[in-house]
């Protein structure tokens, strides 16, 4: 009994449960939202900003891949302090925070748009439509930040003669990042390519 005392008074356990409290991958909007009142998740805006401040003249902005390990250190990192003071002298590799971005947003349970590609079968003008009213009946914090997103791209589509991203090469790279598939779904896709 004395063991599983000493255990649950550990340091290391109350440092998980800290860090589970400060999470923001992989936890529903809803919760982001509501701990802290406000309409986009904190680590969204941060990133952001971060990005239109220096990486509008970056080519390839979120096409060029970060390295996979300052992507995963810079998860732990904003899971512990949800990017609140993002200086370029710390983060220096561009391409990293925009891996993050796109991390984040594909770890948001039950994606940003949820599994629709089934109802989007149809002629396009019918699957414009079923799009817009699946927008249009998002959750409101889905809607919320679904709406900043697509303000910032944007905002970056305007320097595609420096970033050489189009609307097409950004519907590319932030398609699967926005929109949950199935596996059944991404299989068909992909096979099909």
């Amino acid at each position: 009994m004395e063991r599983i005392v000493q255990k649950l008074n550990s340091p290391l356990l109350k440092r998980k449960s800290l860090t589970d409290r400060n999470r923001n991958f992989g936890v529903p909007l809803k919760c982001l939202i509501y701990k802290k009142s406000i309409l986009i998740p904190r680590i969204v805006e941060n990133i952001c900003e971060f990005i239109l401040e220096y990486g509008l003249q970056t080519e390839g902005i979120f096409r060029v891949n970060g390295s996979t390990k300052a992507i995963a250190s810079l998860k732990a990192q904003f899971d512990i302090t949800s990017a609140d003071d993002l200086s370029y002298s710390d983060y220096d590799d561009i391409h990293a925070i925009c891996g993050v971005f796109k991390l984040f947003l594909r770890e948001i349970p039950d994606g940003l748009i949820p599994d629709i590609m089934d109802q989007l079968k149809d002629e396009k003008p019918q699957c414009i439509l079923k799009l817009r009213n699946v927008v249009i009946n998002l959750p409101e914090e889905n809607y919320n930040l679904l709406r900043y997103v697509c303000h910032f791209l944007r905002q970056l589509m305007v320097n595609e003669e420096f970033t050489k991203m189009s609307a097409a090469n950004l519907g590319i790279v932030f398609g699967p990042c926005l929109f949950k598939c199935g596996l059944g779904v991404q299989v068909k896709y992909f096979v099909a390519l």
